[in-house]
């Protein structure tokens, strides 16, 4: 059965959105649009629509994919969230993601693990399971990548951590007032830093 272009938007100077049947589609590119001879109100045949949507756009979206994880690392979140930003339908999406993930260029355990390594100098603990929350990775993955952690490398060193903050941004312990070191303290755990582990710093910052 045939389908009916109802609209087509320009996405941008290379790309339109088409609508067919009045319910938004998929993302062509105008020499794309010349070559199925799409234009509003023409029918588009179900082999053509068929072609598209299983051969054009997954092929497609697997080479973005592919172009994205070659510039930086993503989580499978992270990575799912790009492509609909292209506007990839659903099925594409999660097609383009079982590639990726099937070469092993997604694992978010290794993401995990790897983030923990290269930050545990610079953020504790309740930090890192927070910017690992924000890119999509589960609190139970979190968990178990922080567990492995401790147990190769012992704990994050949350004193030396405050330590290198205080003596970038504040004056030492001796020349504070009581009110400043109840307002870095006050800051210090707002960052997520342990109670117990500031006053040891902040006994040491002398």
């Amino acid at each position: 059965m045939n389908m009916t272009v109802t609209g087509i938007v320009e996405l941008d100077k290379r790309r339109n959105k088409v609508f067919l049947d009045g319910e938004f589609a998929f993302v062509l590119y105008k020499g794309e649009l010349r070559d199925y001879k799409i234009t509003v109100d023409a029918e588009l045949g179900m082999e053509q629509y068929q072609e598209i949507m299983t051969e054009l756009l997954p092929r497609r979206a697997k080479i973005r994919a592919m172009n994205l994880l070659t510039a930086r690392a993503y989580t499978e979140s992270k990575l799912r969230q790009k492509l609909k930003e292209g506007f990839y339908p659903e099925q594409i999406v999660e097609q383009a993601i079982e590639y990726v993930k099937s070469y092993g260029y997604v694992d978010d355990r290794a993401y995990a693990a790897e983030y923990i390594s290269y930050h545990a100098d610079k953020l504790n603990q309740q930090q890192i399971e927070q910017k690992l929350l924000q890119r999509g990775l589960s609190k139970e993955m979190i968990r178990q990548a922080l567990e492995e952690f401790f147990a190769k490398e012992g704990s994050i060193d949350e004193i030396a951590q405050i330590t290198k903050l205080l003596e970038r941004k504040h004056d030492r312990k001796e020349n504070m007032t009581v009110e400043e070191q109840q307002r870095i303290r006050a800051m210090l755990y707002r960052k997520g830093f342990r109670s117990d582990n500031i006053l040891k710093a902040m006994d040491a910052f002398t």
